[in-house]
Parts: C-alpha cells; sequence; structure tokens
C-alpha cells in the first residue's frame, strides 16, 4: 500500500500487521500530520504519541514521534503501551495540537492502526483528517530504513511524560474513589491483553475492594480472540463472575474506550443498559442535569429516562465523532453508543471505558443493591425493550447504489406497523409506531448490511427483522 493509497475510517487508518500496516506507512502518516500541523501555524504546539500492545505497535509510535520531531514538532511520547483516552487526556490536558496512538482499537489481533485525535482529545474531525489525508501523498519520511528507529529521546524533540498522575487525579475528580475502596465489593476485570490492563487494579485495589485480573498479560497476540467486550469473547469473564457470589465483571476492549459489563447472575448488561443506569445515577443520585447525547443506533432507553427528567435528547449519526462536539456546543450531561463507548461532562469529549467502569461501581455502591436488582428497576422504570443488531453480506449492487435507493420501494408497513417517519441522516432509520425502529446502515468497507432493531416485544423484534431481511433480499440469519 503506498502513502497515497492509505485512507481513513471513522477517526484513523486500520490495516493488517506486516502487509499494508508496516513502519513505512507509519511514517508516512507521522509526516503528513506533522506537515498539516506545520500548515495550521500549530507546530510549536505539539503532538502526543501512544501506543497499544499489539505486535508493532512500540516500534510504530517510536517511528511516529521520530518523524513528527524531525519536522521540528515536539513530540509527548507515552513510552508504555497506553489506553486511548489515557493518550486523549494527556493531548488536552498538555495543550497539545493533536494525538496520535498507534491501535486497531477492538480490532482482531492480525490488525493494527493509528488513531488521531483533536486538540480537545476528542476524536478527530473532518479538518484534521482531511489536511493529514492531503498530505499523505506530498510526505517524504525522513531516515526510515528497514530496522525499526531506537527510542527517541529528548535531545531528538522528543520527551517521555508520564501522563498517570494527573489522569488518576482527574478520575477521582469525577468519581467517589474513597466510597469505592471502602466497600465490600468484589469485581473480575477482563483487561482483554489490551493497554487498559493494570488500570482498574492500580486505582481501586488494597482496602476492602477486591479486584480479580484476568487476560491482563498486556501483550495482545494473534491467536487472541478480538478484544472486543460483547457477549460472545466474554465467556472466560461470565464463568469467573459466576463462581463468585457478589461479583460484577468489568470488560475493557484492546484500547480502553469501551466497556463491557457482566452482571453477577452472569447475564451480559448491554451498552444502552449501561447508559441508561449511568444517566439515572448523574440525575437521581447526584443531581446532576443537562442533555443527553446518543447515536442513531442507540436504544430508546435513553430517551425514555430523559424524558421523565425534562432533558433534551440529542441523536446523531453512528460514530463518537459526531458526539464530541456536542459536549462543548451543548453542554451534554453524558453521552453514548451502541458499541459500548461513553463520555461524561467535566473529561474529556471522548470514551473511557476506564471512567465508564468506575462510574458504575460508584453507582453500585451508592445504590447498595446487586447490578441484577438495579436493572429490573431500570426495566420498571423505562419499559421492556428488545434489541438486536445483525451484519449479513449483500451483493454489489445493494453496496454500490446504498440504502437511501429503497426509499423508491419502501412500503408503508414492516411487520404490520406502520412506518411514522423516516431518518436518512446515517442509513435509513425507519420509525415505526408503538415506539418500534429499525435502522438499515450499508458498510462502506466490507459488503455488510447491518440492520439494528429495537421492539416492545422478542416477538415483535424477529418479525421487523425478518420483514427487513425480505425487503431487502438478504439472508437469514
Amino acid at each position: 500500500m503506498s502513502g497515497e493509497e492509505i485512507r481513513f475510517g471513522t477517526e484513523g487508518w486500520r490495516a493488517t500487521i506486516g502487509r499494508d500496516f508496516n513502519l513505512e506507512n507509519v511514517a508516512r502518516l507521522a509526516a503528513a500530520l506533522g506537515l498539516h500541523l506545520l500548515n495550521r501555524g500549530q507546530g510549536d504546539l505539539g503532538a502526543a504519541v501512544a501506543h497499544d500492545t499489539r505486535t508493532m505497535s512500540e516500534e510504530a509510535a517510536f517511528t511516529a514521534a521520530g518523524q513528527l520531531a524531525g519536522l521540528g514538532i515536539p513530540v509527548l511520547l507515552i513510552p508504555p503501551p497506553t489506553p486511548t483516552p489515557v493518550l486523549s487526556f494527556t493531548v488536552a490536558d498538555r495543550g497539545a495540537a493533536a494525538g496520535m496512538v498507534i491501535t486497531a482499537s477492538h480490532n482482531p489481533a492480525i490488525y493494527n492502526g493509528v488513531k488521531m485525535k483533536g486538540p480537545e482529545g476528542g476524536p478527530a474531525q473532518k479538518e484534521l483528517l482531511s489536511g493529514v489525508q492531503s498530505k499523505i501523498g506530498s510526505a517524504r519520511p525522513a531516515h526510515l530504513s528497514a530496522e525499526p528507529m531506537p527510542p527517541p529521546t529528548a535531545d531528538t524533540g522528543v520527551v517521555e511524560v508520564d501522563p498517570l498522575p494527573r489522569y488518576l487525579d482527574r478520575l477521582g475528580q469525577l468519581v467517589d474513589l474513597d466510597a469505592i475502596r471502602q466497600s465490600r465489593l468484589e469485581v473480575v476485570v477482563d483487561a482483554m491483553n489490551g493497554a487498559a490492563s493494570g488500570y482498574l487494579p492500580r486505582v481501586l485495589g488494597g482496602h476492602r475492594f477486591k479486584v480479580a485480573e484476568i487476560r491482563g498479560s498486556r501483550k495482545l497476540r494473534p491467536q487472541d480472540p478480538p478484544p472486543e467486550p460483547i457477549q460472545r469473547n466474554l465467556r472466560r469473564l461470565r464463568r469467573s463472575v459466576r463462581k463468585r457470589r457478589g461479583v460484577i465483571g468489568l470488560a475493557l476492549d484492546g484500547d480502553g474506550d469501551r466497556l463491557g459489563v457482566v452482571a453477577p447472575s452472569g447475564r451480559f448488561v448491554t451498552a444502552h443498559e449501561v447508559l441508561t443506569l449511568l444517566l439515572r445515577h448523574l440525575v437521581e443520585v447526584r443531581g446532576d442535569t443537562g442533555p443527553v447525547g446518543k447515536t442513531i443506533s442507540t436504544s430508546r432507553m435513553v430517551n425514555r429516562l430523559a424524558q421523565r427528567y425534562g432533558l433534551p435528547v440529542f441523536e446523531t449519526p453512528v460514530g463518537f465523532k459526531h458526539l464530541s462536539p456536542l459536549f462543548a456546543e451543548q453542554n451534554l450531561l453524558i453521552a453514548g453508543e451502541e458499541s459500548g463507548g461513553l463520555a461524561v461532562r467535566g473529561h474529556i469529549p471522548e470514551r473511557d471505558g476506564i471512567l465508564a467502569a468506575l462510574l458504575l461501581l460508584e453507582a453500585l455502591v451508592r445504590s447498595g443493591r446487586h447490578l441484577d436488582a438495579m436493572l429490573e428497576d431500570l426495566e420498571k422504570l423505562v419499559g421492556s425493550l428488545h434489541y438486536q443488531r445483525l451484519d449479513l453480506q449483500i451483493g454489489p449492487q445493494l453496496q454500490e447504489q446504498g440504502v437511501l435507493s429503497l426509499l423508491s420501494r419502501l412500503p408503508r408497513r414492516i411487520a404490520g406497523l406502520r412506518v411514522m417517519d423516516i431518518d436518512p441522516r446515517d442509513g435509513l432509520k425507519l420509525l415505526l409506531e408503538k415506539d418500534n425502529w429499525l435502522l438499515v446502515r450499508i458498510s462502506g468497507t466490507e459488503p455488510l448490511v447491518r440492520l439494528y432493531c429495537e421492539a416492545a416485544s422478542m416477538r415483535g423484534l424477529e418479525a421487523i427483522l425478518a420483514d427487513a431481511r425480505r425487503l431487502l433480499d438478504l439472508p437469514g440469519r
């Protein structure tokens, strides 16, 4: 892959390790970022660089730091594997112009990549990504060889920093850590061999609080399962939780910005439920208030609870980069997405799985109840909703035409439910009667269509998805 062929996804770039992901391409991206910052007159503000636990991540981070420094960009380098939210916090805390973290996040271990962050610590916005993209073709990396460059030193314009003390101070400002530490809760943390390994035990270990960590090697190997904290990847965590009484399971993805949760019963707790539980805690227990943000694919549980509190809800296309600016523009209280990322006011406008885990523990301690009981209370409050997402193969014609081509042949009813409204901002979202909905999104990188659906009953959910597959001429499960 040449530099000109590197194309960004939502907020960065991902490729196969040893093939398209190599030190040359990482160097081109770093050089392009440096040229963009110089062109914007922001070069003197510098950039922060970090990496996760994947193969080649450390070498790639050193390479990126060297390229930026070679252009005269001051670099803050975090040497050990570091969660993305910690890098994001460092960018904002140190006043850097941008951040660059070597990671493929929750993707399988055969991949690696680069995420870029803006000056506020949030996901890189269009101006930054398009600016870097436009410079890749003209970027000429300096001192690039087949061998990874040695760790840079301050003499080369690179300063190694330890962000942990200030990051942990921020967590202490946002969460009642003392109350958690003094509780008798027990927690099993599945670090998924990612960059967040060791973080929760370090924050909470000792005292009366007990933390056991599994898959905390800080080395993600190609044979490891994808470090994505979703139900099918958390069998070991669920077994560990079921063996203990009164335990909660917390899983952090490969770069620590997403959270997965297992209740004492062994039940997987969805990201929708976590977001709604934390909204309730912030409002009813802490007495906070403010608008709520959610992506178009996120459950209406959030809407129902926000309506009870009289709080406005802002719904955006999929991708946290759409939610991030709303923290400044609308002073959001909390925002979250279907994939397990959420953020709260007073921190970076970015997903932070570590903070989300701590807030959930605070909610448990303050409630004095088990998570299963809290979930039962939540269902009584907002009603029963059933949610499912399907990823299905599609033919080239539908992939080329896109979802909007469906508008001309949409029926007035799906599974017997009237189509009340249509939202075309991200794919095609059909708002059905009785608070049911269906979202159809076509992947821009794979021959897949994603169906997201929420209904008042499991039977209704299955009927809507079956009708959607028929309409789109898609295979079954």
